[in-house]
């Protein structure tokens, strides 16, 4: 989405910056427990360094979805995307450490989350998909992962219940539908100072880290160095339809987010919906040094005690 238009843009509401996406998959865990998806970068920049595989809290996930998969156009092989300048991975090496991770827990599932440009590879010609199936079990029966995620075609932005209720119409089983929600928030600048509210005039990106959507996102972890920070007198509020809060410091500053009581109310969305659970993306951004002061992956372990009835 552009949300600049004319040197200037306006706020969205925080259910539309921060999209409760949806996506097909299921829960393929043990029993009736909701999925518990942690996507995960594994990425060194400058500013939030690196969260190694062995630093994941790998009990409040079900699934550990490594975000960097690609396949090859010529020969339709699945590989790991080199890393660019500014976002450094772990690469091959950290598919071992990740492997790892099954000892903190034996049910935990592994997947290489594979992007495939703009092409839609499911409309690619038989014999290429061919290849790509073929390919793709080969390369997990070499890594120790349980599986791929294969990105197909990108949704529309619309709103969380109307994607629920296009897939279900169209014969979609409930139950294999899965909520994505991001452990990042979105920032401008304010246009107005005394316009603080959802829809307010805005006329520019407010983080100088373009990593994060261009200057437009910011991690839930570095937001909350912000709110620490008392020189930008914060003002929180929240929204009462979607639970979520949004913010406004004495620099112009505003900010939507998520935190652990709208990620509980969208949690309990997916539980009394019958949904196969939610994803987070990633736990990179998250919290994993509890600077909120609610313990490491606050987001993340929300989801994971609402999901086993500890909330």
């Amino acid at each position: 989405m552009n949300f600049l238009q004319s040197g200037k843009m306006k706020i969205l509401t925080a259910a539309a910056i921060l999209q409760f996406l949806l996506v097909v998959g299921g829960s393929d865990v043990p029993g009736d427990r909701k999925r518990v998806g942690c996507y995960y970068l594994g990425a060194t920049t400058e500013r939030s360094g690196t969260l190694y595989p062995e630093d994941i809290d790998a009990s409040i996930c079900t699934h550990v979805l490594y975000l960097n998969g690609a396949i090859n156009n010529e020969t339709q092989e699945i590989y790991l995307k080199p890393p660019i300048q500014y976002n450094k991975t772990g690469g091959e090496g950290f598919i071992p450490r990740l492997v790892k991770l099954k000892a903190v827990n034996p049910d935990l599932k592994l997947i290489l989350h594979v992007l495939y440009g703009r092409v839609n590879w499911l409309s690619a010609e038989p014999s290429g998909r061919s290849k790509i199936i073929q390919n793709g079990i080969k390369w997990l029966n070499g890594s120790g992962f349980d599986g791929l995620d294969i990105v197909v075609a990108p949704l529309g932005p619309e709103d969380t219940k109307s994607n629920v209720d296009w897939y279900v119409g169209r014969g979609v089983p409930v139950g294999k539908i899965l909520a994505v929600v991001p452990a990042f928030g979105a920032i401008y600048i304010l246009e107005d100072p005394d316009d603080t509210g959802l829809g307010a005039r805005v006329y520019g990106r407010g983080n100088d880290d373009r990593e994060m959507l261009g200057g437009l996102g910011i991690r839930n972890k570095e937001l909350l160095r912000r709110f620490n920070d008392s020189s930008l007198g914060w003002t929180i509020r929240r929204d009462n339809e979607t639970k979520e809060p949004y913010a406004f410091s004495n620099t112009r500053l505003w900010t939507s987010y998520d935190d652990t009581t709208s990620i509980e109310y969208k949690a309990r969305y997916v539980l009394e919906n019958g949904l196969g659970g939610l994803d987070i993306v990633a736990i990179d951004f998250e919290d994993n040094e509890g600077i909120g002061g609610e313990g490491r992956f606050p987001l993340t372990r929300t989801v994971y005690n609402t999901f086993r009835g500890e909330n």
